[in-house]
């Protein structure tokens, strides 16, 4: 499993799990630098408190609901560690993409300095707002409306 791997191999490292997940999931991840908060109230309060969104898919879970997750994780201007099959829907220099644990690794290891994330999520905001706003997103299901018209 990639992200029990990449738990471990940055123990200092605090992992936050938001969303529902199944006992499987949480004793193969159970570690001291690991927590499992469920669902919360306040998505984006909760997002603020940590530095970036790690969220790697595996190959057959394409379209699996990581556009909001990714949005909402860009205007709090935080960095978005993912693989391919998280990625779909998103310009590919937006996102820090890995296929394998050793490319995720290494890109979670880009973003132990503070600097690199916090420039790294301020160009990812500026363009979240160029690109996902609610204007362009409003006009492209009117012309995909339109189409099916």
């Amino acid at each position: 499993n990639i992200i029990s791997k990449i738990v471990k191999k940055f123990p200092k490292i605090k992992f936050t799990f938001i969303g529902k997940t199944n006992e499987f999931f949480k004793n193969q991840l159970k570690n001291e630098n690991t927590e499992f908060l469920g669902v919360v109230d306040n998505y984006e309060s909760t997002l603020r408190k940590h530095s970036v969104l790690f969220a790697p898919y595996p190959s057959h879970a394409k379209y699996l609901g990581s556009k909001n997750k990714f949005l909402e994780a860009a205007a709090c201007e935080m960095p978005i560690i993912t693989t391919s099959s998280g990625a779909v829907d998103f310009k590919q220099d937006l996102l820090l993409i890995g296929d394998s644990s050793t490319e995720l690794i290494k890109l979670v290891e880009s973003m132990k300095n503070e600097n690199t994330r916090k420039n790294f999520g301020k160009s990812l905001r500026i363009e979240i707002e160029k690109y996902y706003n609610a204007n362009i997103e409003i006009k492209k299901i009117i012309k995909l409306y339109n189409e099916l018209s």
